[in-house]
């Protein structure tokens, strides 16, 4: 993952599909808490939910206040 001064030459479609590889990561996380009742590295949940925080501010930014607030284009 690129740190927050490194996504202004990142290009939006490339910063949506981190974004997606993110939410999977966190959902393989939460899922293995929710079977298991513990997780390997608990840090990581906390961790990926503030890049996935990080990188919507990023696209967010890129895009600016004229394209809605959706993340993701439909």
């Amino acid at each position: 993952m690129k740190s927050q001064q490194n996504f202004g030459d990142v290009a939006v479609e490339e910063l949506e599909v981190s974004h997606l590889d993110l939410c999977k990561e966190l959902f393989k996380l939460r899922n293995e808490k929710r079977l298991t009742g513990k997780v390997e590295a608990p840090h990581k949940i906390r961790e990926t939910r503030k890049k996935i925080a990080r990188l919507l501010t990023a696209i967010r930014a890129k895009r600016g206040p004229s394209e809605g607030s959706s993340p993701i284009s439909k």
